[in-house]
């Protein structure tokens, strides 16, 4: 047990200085393209992968019952982890990673843009989802430079990676050090006992999560349901959440369509005190009622007594007009940086 202790905080500037840690699993990438993507492909769960990526002919062929086709992980447990069926599971492993690297993020403002605008530097977004969504989002408003750090904890379609100069970027760029251009990024495939270390890219990844738990004044888990059978995820989490000093004043927020009662029992490891929350929408969330002041923002509240005055982004659906809704705050945190200013105590 680690001792409580305050989040890094600066008083004269209004600011602290903990990270907002923000983790996105399926449910996340389903909100954001509710009814498809760009051209109406569907984005799946692990439970309706089967069925949206079109893998029953190949099930068929290989005689899987029907009945053991509901969900890919146990799938991948009790039968295609065993060597016969090396070839089988190329074969569904090629159809997903084709499946997801066509999936193209829709024209409009998405819940992906706002949220990536909603954070700052310090902050992280870590994802266990395949399809690029993030990715091209992060793209479309990287020119803006202050962005949070974005991870993933399963491997991703749109990242490319060089393992021998140990970088990592859009798939399709270079490597900054070789100048070869990158290759895909491992995606880890469903199966029980997740060996997170026996890939440099995926423990390179985790290990940016960790850090960043121990030091995190605000998790948001949007659309991750923390499953059972995620043993050594849950684990990793819970052990970095456990050394967080903060974390008694620190608030979890869960976005999650199940009842309640479902979702406080899942995250009940991760509760400690009354700091949590479970909502519906994440336009609930502090990182979308105070954009890239959530945690100075809950900082000032539970530290100072002082809460401060909700100030959410405006509801654009071009993409120019909301960046430069961020372009005065981004400014104020640039001089934060770079001068010691203060942040507008809203």
């Amino acid at each position: 047990m680690y001792p409580p202790r305050p989040p890094n905080i600066r008083v004269r500037q209004n600011a602290i200085e903990a990270p907002h840690v923000v983790i996105l699993g399926a449910g996340a990438s389903i909100a954001t393209c509710p009814h498809g993507d760009r051209n109406g492909r569907r984005l799946p769960t692990m439970g309706s992968l089967v069925d949206v990526i079109g893998l029953h002919p190949l099930l068929d062929e290989a005689g899987i019952p029907t009945e053991e086709r509901s969900n890919l992980e146990a799938l991948y447990g009790s039968v295609l982890a065993a060597p016969p069926w090396a070839d089988l599971r190329q074969a569904i492993e090629a159809k997903i990673r084709d499946y997801f690297d066509d999936i193209e993020l829709p024209h409009e403002v998405t819940l992906y843009d706002e949220l990536l605008l909603s954070l700052r530097r310090k902050d992280l977004v870590a994802s266990f989802n395949w399809d690029p969504l993030l990715i091209h989002a992060f793209y479309r408003n990287r020119h803006l430079r202050e962005l949070p750090e974005v991870v993933f904890l399963h491997g991703n379609v749109g990242v490319g990676v060089c393992l021998a100069d140990r970088r990592n970027g859009f798939y399709g760029g270079r490597c900054g050090v070789c100048e070869n251009l990158y290759e895909p990024s491992p995606l880890l495939y469903p199966m029980a006992d997740k060996q997170y270390d026996q890939n440099a890219f995926i423990s390179s990844q985790w290990a940016v999560l960790e850090a960043k738990l121990r030091e995190a004044f605000i998790v948001t888990i949007f659309g991750y349901s923390a499953p059972v059978s995620d043993v050594r995820a849950r684990e990793i989490m819970h052990l970095a959440w456990n050394a967080n000093g903060a974390r008694t004043l620190a608030e979890i927020q869960v976005v999650d369509i199940r009842d309640s009662r479902a979702v406080v029992k899942s995250w009940t490891p991760f509760i400690t005190g009354d700091h949590f929350s479970v909502w519906k929408r994440i336009s609930g969330t502090l990182a979308f009622r105070f954009p890239r002041r959530s945690c100075d923002a809950w900082g000032w509240a539970v530290l100072q007594n002082d809460p401060w005055q909700e100030r959410p982004l405006p509801r654009y659906k071009n993409l120019d007009r909301l960046q430069r809704s961020c372009e005065a705050l981004i400014a104020e945190e640039i001089a934060y940086y770079n001068d010691g200013a203060a942040l507008t105590h809203w």
